[in-house]
Parts: structure tokens; C-alpha cells; sequence
């Protein structure tokens, strides 16, 4: 879950980076919905969003080397369940 942290810590404003950054150094104090609410204020779980689907298409088409066989068909499904799974 970092990469939605950095997104978001890149485009928020002062206040909003202060609040994230003092929610890490102390995280018994953390506020979930106020960290979501500054991560869709931002977009960041859009950008994740492409992020994984851009990778995840990355990773399909280096396939692209290889002949069609169980095997590569096993790997692109592995990559399209990674891609669609829910942390």
C-alpha cells in the first residue's frame, strides 16, 4: 500500500502531506477513512489502478517470446489474477 501513499504524498497540499506523514510516524493514532479519503482526494486509487493495469499488460506482451503453450497460458493467468485480486 505504499505506492497509493507516494502518489498521493506528491500531489497533496501541505496540510493533507502533514497529516499522512505524522499518521506513518505514529500509526496507533491512524485514521483509515481520513488516509482513504486523502488517497481518492488525490486519485492515487485511480492511478493504482492503471499503474497495475499497465503493468500487468507489460507483463502479458513480454510473453509474446514464447510459443503458445499450456505453460505461457498458465502465466497470463497468473498475471490477470494478480492483477484482479482483492487485498
Amino acid at each position: 500500500a505504499t505506492m497509493p501513499i507516494i502518489h498521493s504524498l506528491r500531489n497533496a497540499d501541505s496540510s493533507d502531506e502533514d497529516f499522512l506523514r505524522e499518521a506513518y510516524k505514529d500509526s496507533t493514532t491512524i485514521d483509515g477513512s481520513a488516509i482513504i479519503k486523502i488517497l481518492k482526494k488525490y486519485k492515487s486509487d485511480q492511478y493504482i489502478k492503471a499503474k497495475i493495469e499497465n503493468e500487468t499488460q507489460s507483463a502479458i506482451s513480454s510473453l509474446d517470446v514464447l510459443k503458445q503453450s499450456r505453460y505461457k497460458d498458465q502465466l497470463i493467468e497468473l498475471a490477470n489474477f494478480c492483477k484482479d485480486r482483492i487485498s
